[in-house]
């Protein structure tokens, strides 16, 4: 996939479509390729005057056009659309399926103490509380994102609560790197197990206490501020996905379980401490291409689909349950699909589970 990507690269011969006359430089980061997928990938796109450079974050240069001076919307087969923060491109192939580049102007307004940061980050813990993670829809958990910083390894743990209460906690040791273009500093993490992947996150503010991050999903900026803390305890549980991107989605083909719901149902409702009312309990979480379970999202609701709670104990056990199912079957795995998104939808009646879909 990443040959490929570079291969458009190496053939976008085009001019921009808008006249750029001022001087200063703009440099904008690619937040990701296939604004569905969330495909990351770490190249820049830089504007000086009116000529064009695209590079990666070892400043290698993949292609310069100088002196470009035309203002259309489109030329051969790529079409650019050109926002406030934002420029996208999108190129068509012989077949007309597309791919797009989206990439988002670099942030000027940040605060960063550049002196000192070699000695803030090694061996500094920063956490903050997500709403959910990149992989699962969530609704009821609080979750606690953790990085750890080594000097070439960082350490993220994911810890997620329920009522103040441990549900469970994963972690993942995935290697870094810091770097600065433009005065700017970039944050470059390689999350994906399978190829060299990696997504960028440019730092915002970064202090002996806080530490900011932003990137990018669907057109949309998410910031990420995190406050210094101390690593409490270490997971026993490890947890990466195989490609950092947006999982398929398990009815986009036969993804059920193949010892049947009926297994699962027995196996899980085992034992599971007892809770009070009526409705649903749907546990999301992610597999991954070696079929590995994590990154959690919960939600709950009355048997008229309203939210509500139920007892921790049992959310924690059916989470816990679930990463034990090994049974699942293979599937096909393409270069931007390497991970699924599933969930199971516990019903509930008189507080005891009943039955389970899809």
């Amino acid at each position: 996939m990443i040959k490929k990507l570079l291969l458009l690269l190496s053939f976008f011969s085009f001019t921009l479509g808008w006249t750029q006359t001022i001087k200063e430089n703009n440099l904008y980061v690619l937040g990701y390729v296939f604004e569905n997928i969330n495909y990351p990938t770490n190249f820049f796109l830089e504007i000086r005057n009116d000529s064009i450079y695209f590079f990666d974050s070892n400043n290698k240069i993949y292609q310069a056009y100088k002196n470009n001076k035309v203002s259309k919307d489109s030329i051969q087969n790529v079409l650019i659309e050109k926002g406030k923060e934002s420029i996208v491109l999108k190129f068509i192939n012989e077949d007309n399926t597309k791919v797009d580049y989206t990439f988002f102007k670099v942030i000027e307004d940040v605060s960063i103490d550049l002196k000192n940061i070699k000695k803030i980050l090694p061996k500094s813990t920063f956490e903050t509380q997500i709403d959910k993670t990149f992989s699962s829809p969530n609704s009821d958990l609080q979750i606690k994102k953790s990085y750890t910083f080594s000097k070439d390894s960082l350490l993220i743990i994911n810890n997620y609560f329920l009522e103040n209460k441990l549900m469970y906690a994963e972690k993942e040791l995935v290697p870094y790197e810091l770097f600065q273009k433009n005065n700017s500093l970039f944050l470059e993490i390689k999350q994906s197990k399978e190829n060299d992947t990696k997504r960028l996150y440019q730092i915002i503010k970064l202090n002996k206490k806080t530490l900011s991050l932003v990137y990018y999903d669907q057109r949309e900026k998410i910031t990420e501020t995190f406050k210094k803390s101390t690593l409490k305890y270490m997971p026993e549980k490890e947890f990466s996905v195989c490609l950092d991107s947006h999982p398929k989605e398990y009815y986009n083909g036969d993804y059920t379980y193949t010892k049947g719901n009926n297994y699962i149902l027995s196996k899980i409702g085992k034992n599971a401490p007892l809770a009070k009312g009526n409705g649903y309990i749907t546990i999301h979480f992610t597999i991954n291409c070696a079929k590995e379970i994590g990154r959690f999202g919960v939600e709950q609701m009355t048997s008229l689909y309203q939210p509500t709670t139920y007892n921790p104990e049992l959310i924690k056990h059916l989470i816990n349950e679930i990463t034990l199912l090994k049974d699942w079957p293979n599937f096909e795995q393409i270069s931007y699909h390497k991970d699924i998104h599933a969930f199971f939808m516990f019903k509930i009646k008189d507080g005891k589970i009943v039955d389970l879909c899809p």
